[in-house]
């Protein structure tokens, strides 16, 4: 039974690491951001991204809008899941704090006068779709492993709620967001 803990215990502790260095890049990476632009947005990343990007991105949310980049996209809802799953109190605010930044990010940058603006709108939206998917599916899995399932799933919803209401900006984005949750 020793041998397990240990286990588990080493296992959380990198999941642990890996989402701080995830945090710490996307703090840095958001902090770099100087563009307003969202055709900035619409071009590919490097092969090796940098920091600061050159085009002044915020180079993970590019990695999540630019065509192209699933695998990226894949693993950033991955990191995301497993931070709204896990029960420290650290990482569950950070990964809401990191959403709600981009979406704001975003909605700030729009002015109405670009329809590719309106499609990087809509590939982010449906990231948040797909992190409401995946948390299901995740949630799902541990019930049939007979494993105690945190609420997660329900947390991000009502988190998109709570958004979706008030004085948030970024209410409508969210309210479009949980429509295609709900239909």
């Amino acid at each position: 039974m020793s041998e397990r803990n240990l286990y588990r215990q080493q296992c959380e502790a990198q999941l642990d690491v890996a989402l701080k260095a995830f945090f710490l890049i996307s703090a840095d990476s958001c902090s770099e951001s100087t563009t307003n632009n969202f055709s900035a947005y619409s071009k590919p990343l490097p092969d090796l991204p940098s920091f600061p990007d050159p085009l002044g991105r915020d180079i993970i949310l590019a990695g999540l809008l630019v065509q192209g980049t699933k695998g990226w996209s894949e693993q950033v809802t991955s990191l995301l899941c497993a931070a709204i799953m896990e029960r420290s109190r650290d990482n569950r605010p950070a990964a809401f704090d990191l959403i709600y930044k981009w979406t704001e990010s975003l909605l700030k940058m729009q002015d109405g006068s670009d329809s590719g603006e309106k499609q990087l709108i809509k590939v982010f939206s449906q990231f948040m779709v797909t992190l409401n998917k995946t948390l299901n599916t995740w949630c799902l899995d541990l019930k049939r492993r007979g494993k105690h399932s945190p609420p997660a799933n329900t947390i991000y919803r009502r988190r998109l709620e709570q958004w979706s209401r008030g004085k948030h900006t970024i209410g409508p984005l969210v309210q479009e967001v949980l429509c295609q949750l709900n239909g």
